[in-house]
């Protein structure tokens, strides 16, 4: 059985890092930030054989999903707002596999900043201040989003025909939004995303179906 331990990756989604016995962090790594998952094992494992109608082969992972720049981590989704993140992988490869790309993006946003404008938007709607095209930008750009939780946004489309991901997340600490993007190659993060997904639920499952499990 594959212990519960530190395993590498190749290319962008290359670490795994055990930050104790229940908890190890996946990393899909760009050029200037990570997004690190940490997947809370004895919880993923309680939620999945909560789920038994689903057969054997069923994962429910759980995990934190953050954004890591340097050496300093902001919480962008708790483990009680991201459901299961075998699933979210599974849309995130979907989306990346075919990424949205938007006409005229360039004249709505500079590229990565998606997140800012979406910020703008919500609080020209708080102070009732909302201008004419508001409505229709807000439609061209939220497709593109992955996830979008409350002051949180991860996105992926293709800014003038290159692809690009970004994160925003407004930690309580900062008046303004802390946003970064990367430019990727979209082929081979399917792969990584693939990848980091299967090893997640071969990891869940030996540690479910493995002597000494709970």
């Amino acid at each position: 059985m594959e212990s519960w331990s530190r395993r590498r990756f190749p290319r962008l989604a290359k670490k795994a890092k055990m930050m104790n016995d229940e908890t190890i962090t996946y990393s899909l790594e760009f050029a200037e930030f990570s997004i690190d998952f940490d997947v809370k094992r004895n919880a993923s494992i309680e939620r999945t054989r909560s789920f038994d109608s689903h057969g054997p082969d069923f994962v429910f992972a759980v995990a934190d999903t953050w954004l890591r720049i340097g050496h300093s981590r902001h919480l962008l989704i708790s483990e009680f707002n991201s459901g299961n993140l075998i699933e979210t992988l599974r849309g995130l490869e979907k989306q990346l596999g075919n990424l949205i790309s938007t006409p005229d993006i360039g004249k709505v946003i500079p590229r990565g900043g998606l997140g800012v404008w979406m910020y703008g938007y919500w609080n020209r709607l708080n102070l009732d201040c909302s201008v004419p095209d508001d409505e229709v930008i807000y439609g061209l750009l939220f497709p593109l989003c992955i996830s979008a939780h409350n002051d949180d946004y991860i996105a992926a489309y293709r800014y003038n025909g290159m692809p690009t991901i970004e994160v925003t997340t407004r930690p309580r600490t900062e008046e303004k939004p802390i946003h970064v993007w990367s430019e990727f190659d979209a082929e081979k993060m399917v792969c990584e995303v693939r990848e980091l997904r299967q090893s997640i639920e071969t990891r869940l499952n030996a540690s479910q179906n493995g002597p000494g499990s709970n």
